[in-house]
C-alpha cells in the first residue's frame, strides 16, 4: 500500500495560489494544468518501472524487451496525451499549403 500524503495547508495552498508557476484565473489554462498533473505522475513511475524491470535478474531477453516495448508505449501514448492537452482551447497550428493531385496550391 503507498503511504498518503495529508492535504496541504491553508498557507501552502495560498502560497501556491500566487506562484509564478500556477496556472491562475484562465478556465482552461487551469484545466490544462488539472489535467496534465496526474499524467505527468504516471508517466515519472512508468519510467521508474522501466529502469527497474530493465535491470531485473530472471526475466529472459525475450520477456524482457516485450515489457520493456509496452512500457515505451505506455509512455508514448502519456505524451501524446499531454500535447493535446496542451492543445486545448489553442487555435491549431497553421497549416502549409496543401498540394493538391494536380500540383495546385489549396487554401
Amino acid at each position: 500500500m503507498l503511504p498518503s500524503q495529508p492535504p496541504p495547508d491553508q498557507a501552502h495552498v495560498e502560497a501556491t495560489a500566487h506562484s509564478d508557476d500556477h496556472p491562475g484565473d484562465d478556465p482552461l489554462e487551469l484545466l490544462r494544468h488539472d489535467l496534465k498533473a496526474p499524467l505527468t505522475a504516471l508517466r515519472a513511475q512508468t519510467q521508474f518501472l522501466l529502469r527497474r524491470l530493465a535491470r531485473l535478474k530472471g526475466l529472459d531477453e525475450t520477456e524482457r524487451a516485450w515489457v520493456l516495448e509496452r512500457g515505451a508505449l505506455i509512455d508514448a501514448a502519456i505524451m501524446a496525451m499531454v500535447v493535446r492537452i496542451e492543445q486545448l482551447g489553442r487555435e491549431p497550428p497553421a497549416k502549409e499549403d496543401v498540394r493538391t493531385r494536380d500540383g495546385e496550391a489549396e487554401r
